[in-house]
């Protein structure tokens, strides 16, 4: 027979485990919370910003809620300057860029994960060793080329490039299909399947969360670069909306804050939109990819 005062004893130590561990994660998401707050301010205060007047922006105390909302600050950017246009421009690079990105880096991919040749590692690591060389360097040379080939002032310098892989997303499908049993590619290979076969009938299916991070990856670059139509673009008429925007700011003598800000708050809503709706795969492909 068990001693009843052994089994209070036990049940008190489980009350105070289960209590401890309740302390804990308490903390821990609390932690959570306070870090994602002050990750999530500035956001947060580039919305309250956009609905003020440009002087109620720099009134003391701060008013994190307006008292008079101004929603006309999103009418005049939709008026005052071409945002369909640069809409309609970004729209075409990223979905452009986005496709040519994920077709090269995983062909890349799949041949450096799948198919073994002499020299394929010595290959890998020098398509990795570029991502230490800076945009910086490599964009005079750019430049230059694109000139003789007379792509200045088109979107094709911020479209074709992206159709010869990343070696950031190279390296992320890489690992990506290393993880994929090679019995499936045997398989498929006694049923008559040739590689490209493989290629887009077993790998790519079986991929869809590391080419959905992946693609979330581009849509921001894409949709945010600011660096490349800023070399490569003149003509209004082919401005992304970064350099939209930036037109916008220097089109006041005094900049207007709350337009500007009411511009950077529209830019946002897509990120944010394709990020909820692909959250998922894209938490699935990080957590997934180059970790075995």
């Amino acid at each position: 027979m068990t001693n009843k005062g052994d089994d209070k004893r036990v049940a008190v130590q489980k009350s105070w485990v289960r209590g401890k561990r309740t302390v804990s994660i308490t903390i821990q998401y609390l932690a959570l919370i306070f870090s994602s707050f002050i990750a999530l301010l500035p956001i947060i205060w580039m919305i309250s910003s956009s609905l003020k007047s440009n002087i109620g922006i720099f009134e003391l105390p701060p008013r994190w809620i307006p008292t008079e909302p101004q929603w006309g600050n999103y009418w005049h950017v939709l008026t005052a300057i071409p945002l369909l246009t640069y809409t309609k421009n970004t729209l075409i690079v990223t979905f452009s860029g986005i496709v040519g990105t994920v077709i090269s880096s995983t062909l890349v991919a799949f041949g450096l994960a799948r198919i073994r040749f002499k020299g394929s590692e010595i290959v890998f690591y020098l398509i990795i060793a570029t991502m230490m060389i800076p945009q910086q360097v490599t964009i005079v040379p750019q430049f230059l080329l694109f000139k003789q080939l007379g792509w200045i002032d088109s979107l094709k310098p911020l479209i074709i490039p992206e159709w010869f892989g990343s070696p950031y997303n190279i390296f992320l499908f890489r690992q990506f299909f290393v993880s994929i049993p090679k019995v499936l590619d045997e398989a498929a290979m006694i049923d008559g399947y040739g590689l490209l076969r493989i290629y887009w009938k077993i790998i790519l299916p079986l991929s869809k969360p590391i080419i959905t991070a992946v693609a979330i990856f581009a849509f921001i670059f894409f949709w945010n670069d600011f660096f490349r139509p800023l070399i490569f673009i003149n003509q209004d008429s082919l401005k992304t909306l970064t350099l939209g925007i930036q037109d916008f700011r220097s089109a006041f003598n005094v900049i207007q804050w709350n337009y500007l800000m009411a511009a950077s708050t529209l830019m946002l809503v897509p990120c944010v939109v394709l990020f909820f709706a692909a959250q998922r795969y894209f938490i699935q492909g990080i957590s997934v990819s180059g970790i075995k």
